[in-house]
């Protein structure tokens, strides 16, 4: 089943696939940025991922559809931006050096910082759903995202973040 361009994938690119680029571009080009949000709705997001690749394509494509974007290199500068910023939704990475997205989670759900332990968490791995897919479900993520993600799967889950935040 193919649900869209597969926009990056893995921990660790090396290189830009302009293939993927130009799926992008002729995915999301749109008469405007604020068409392409659930509603008119613009999300604040904040992307957290060790790959440079990633967080860039990210901006780029959320910001196209009309999402304001920032972005964190691991999981200490996530949770420091999530309390500057206060996010609508983070797209958390599990595999980052220092901190990675598990106990970026616990921090969060714990209460131990200045950010709501409600935040709804989007994660994204490289690795098998089945074998994270439970453990992030128990810290109350949205949904687990995995690599190569699928730019209408990722905007799916978006949208049900922008339907939840209405309920």
């Amino acid at each position: 089943m193919n649900t869209g361009p597969n926009v990056f994938s893995g921990s660790h690119m090396s290189r830009l696939n302009t293939h993927s680029l130009s799926s992008i571009s002729s995915t999301t080009s749109k008469s405007s940025a604020q068409d392409d949000t659930e509603d008119g709705v613009s999300l604040r997001v904040l992307v957290a991922d060790d790959e440079l690749l990633n967080r860039t394509l990210l901006e780029r494509i959320l910001t196209k559809h009309g999402h304001e974007v920032v972005t964190a290199e691991d999981g200490g500068a996530a949770l420091d931006m999530a309390e500057r910023v206060k996010p609508d939704v983070l797209l958390l990475d599990l595999s980052m050096p220092t901190m990675d997205g598990m106990e970026v989670l616990a921090i969060i759900r714990s209460g131990q910082r200045d950010i709501p332990t409600d935040m709804p968490v989007i994660v994204l791995t490289g690795f098998d759903e089945k074998d994270v897919g439970a453990a992030c479900r128990g810290f109350g993520v949205v949904d687990v995202v995995t690599k190569p993600i699928s730019l209408d799967m990722l905007l799916t889950v978006l949208a049900r973040v922008t339907k939840r935040g209405k309920d």
